[in-house]
């Protein structure tokens, strides 16, 4: 039986950490507008610059680590493109096999570490 693609490579936790860092960019721009508003201007102008350097920083290097070791696809781009908006984090995290190259969880040992 073929276990998902993301977690057989190790991949599912790096992209587990920079979903959590996308969320605390995401949150800090979020807050900044209210402290602004609320009088805050330096926290306000410290805060956003942060946060969306944050946010850029993790969501761009999601879309280059997640990839396959073999082929150096891009998963998460082409999840993002091919599965609708509903159905793209499904596909990312049951996936079994390399859209790409056909590589397989069952083939996995054949990858050299180094590249994973």
């Amino acid at each position: 039986m073929l276990v998902p693609l993301l977690q057989t490579t190790g991949q599912s936790s790096k992209l587990k950490t920079l979903a959590t860092a996308s969320a605390i960019g995401l949150a800090a721009v979020t807050i900044a507008p209210e402290l602004l508003a609320r009088g805050h201007e330096t926290a306000a102008v410290t805060i956003f610059p942060i946060g969306a350097a944050i946010l850029l920083v993790s969501v761009m290097s999601a879309l280059r680590l997640v990839r396959c070791p073999r082929c150096k696809s891009p998963w998460l781009q082409f999840a993002l493109a091919e599965n609708s908006v509903g159905g793209w984090l499904t596909w990312l995290t049951t996936f079994s096999v390399c859209p790409d190259c056909g590589l397989s969880s069952d083939q996995i040992d054949k990858v050299p570490d180094r590249d994973r």
